[in-house]
């Protein structure tokens, strides 16, 4: 929950607030703690997901100042509770610039900025950069505006309105340093992996690449740039075995957007793995790209260890695949598809999403006979989510349709139906929701499957939270949103 890195001067903390279901190690905070410690700084991370990371011991990270520089990482559904907590690191360190930085920044910094005086400034797309040059010059009274507004992704208060920073994000990947494993402690997670389905505990994630050319309109993924930029073969490997060898980590998940974009980068990974006989399973739960896909790069992937992968389905209905901007089609998702069973054991997740803005009952209807026809061992469903930066959150709210958005909501396992489409009611999507998974899920052959995949009873009672989570919202702990609140009233 709180760990540190060596004593210097300069002092950092690093904070996410927000426990979800998935409790997998922050590479994001891990990257942005290996940056600025190359610099010298005394780097510590809270990260809720954490065993025992709670309101206590949050509050005790905050009072262990004075720091120099505390950054919040806030996805949407975290950004409320962020909130809170940026408040009280405000009350008990008053000098001390807080960042907001994460996915809900990134398209929406002048909000945040404009309605949370506790933030200072925040980042928009990917940190290093910012927080590199932020270090350079934090520590010694105020930074000038004219070295501020210099920063990559910087966006700040000034007396003429928000201004931002050159855009700009790491070219070479290489150049960063590994994520700082050591004050993230893979050990302090429980055995809840992203996706759930693993073949070997302990498991960890990993990114080979970054950016996304796509522009679904339900994904954020371009907020991190258009362009994909890729770490080497060899550096991705040099990783690998390192968290094999000193974590005794047995299973590499990778969590690329587009790791197979680039046929070459997703076979010079698989061959550094062979090449140098790694026996370590990798999985891809965040999705590998079907139409990127054939029968010797599935052949290959089971070769190097892949036991398992997602792919992103997204709908059985084509007008609804086509108002996504997905590029394919139902019968190439399903020929594909075939081709990989056809010439692999890897079992397959395919992910859904139902509620899409202009969806009807019909489309879903679709969806749920469409899931159950294809050769897939597992789905994951979900509730739409208008998640900020993305086109269709743009098109509903210009539209007047997000007028009331609690973003607390927007998350896959509250429960919650944040927005629905005309004709339909909250009530009419959960019961989709359940009929999805009944349908998928009520068979014997995938529940006999689902079985032979689970390696320890956290990682059953986690699949199953997570399940009911999605039907009816999780209890999943962590720092809670009232204590916060109360806590703030408290110091005032």
């Amino acid at each position: 929950m709180f760990q540190s890195g060596q004593a210097e001067n300069k002092r950092i903390l690093l904070v996410n607030v927000e426990r979800t279901a998935t409790r997998s190690p922050n590479l994001g905070l891990g990257y942005l703690a290996s940056v600025i410690r190359r610099q010298g700084w005394d780097v510590r991370l809270f990260d809720a997901a954490q065993k025992g990371a709670g309101t206590t011991a949050l509050l005790s990270a905050l009072r262990e100042g004075p720091w120099d520089i505390i950054g919040f990482q806030a996805y949407s559904s975290g950004y409320p509770i962020t909130r809170a907590a940026a408040r009280i690191a405000r009350k008990l360190n008053p000098d001390t610039p807080i960042l907001l930085g994460g996915r809900h920044a990134s398209p929406l910094a002048e909000e945040a900025l404009g309605e949370e005086e506790a933030f200072t400034w925040a980042v928009v797309s990917e940190g290093e950069l910012s927080l590199q040059e932020l270090a350079a010059h934090a520590g010694a009274g105020s930074i000038p505006d004219e070295i501020l507004a210099t920063i990559p992704n910087l966006v700040r208060r000034t007396p003429a309105g928000f201004m931002r920073g050159p855009s700009r994000n790491p070219e070479n990947l290489d150049d960063l340093p590994l994520p700082a494993w050591d004050l993230i402690g893979p050990e302090h997670y429980p055995d809840s992996p992203i996706g759930a389905f693993v073949d070997a505990l302990p498991v960890v994630p990993i990114i080979t690449s970054r950016g996304c050319p796509c522009r679904c309109g339900f994904c954020g993924a371009h907020l991190a740039g258009t362009k994909i930029r890729l770490r080497s073969p060899e550096a991705v490997v040099d990783e690998m075995e390192y968290l094999h060898k000193r974590h005794g980590v047995r299973e590499i998940q990778i969590l690329d957007d587009n790791f197979n974009w680039h046929r070459s980068h997703a076979e010079g990974v698989c061959e550094q793995i062979l090449k140098r006989d790694l026996k370590i399973f990798i999985s891809f739960p965040n999705g590998l790209r079907l139409d990127h896909l054939d029968a010797d790069l599935v052949r290959l992937f089971e070769r190097t260890g892949c036991r398992s992968a997602t792919i992103g389905i997204e709908s059985g209905s084509q007008k609804t695949l086509d108002r996504m901007n997905r590029r394919i089609t139902k019968e190439k998702m399903e020929h594909l598809l075939r081709e990989i069973k056809a010439n692999s054991s890897i079992r397959l997740t395919g992910n859904f999403i139902i509620g899409v803005p202009g969806e009807t009952a019909a489309d879903i209807e679709q969806t749920i006979e469409y899931a159950a026809s294809l050769p897939i061992d597992r789905a994951s469903f979900m509730v739409y989510l208008p998640l900020p930066g993305t086109d269709f959150f743009n098109e509903l709210k210009a539209a007047g349709k997000l007028s009331s958005m609690d973003y607390g909501h927007l998350s896959p396992n509250e429960g919650v139906v944040p927005f629905v489409p005309d004709g339909m009611t909250p009530s009419d999507i959960r019961r989709f929701l359940f009929r999805c998974y009944a349908r998928f899920y009520g068979r014997p052959a995938i529940l006999k499957g689902l079985l032979h995949e689970v390696h320890s009873p956290g990682q059953l009672g986690f699949l199953l939270g997570k399940t009911l989570g999605r039907l009816s919202g999780p209890r999943i702990g962590g720092p809670s949103l009232k204590a916060l609140q109360a806590i703030e009233r408290g110091l005032a």
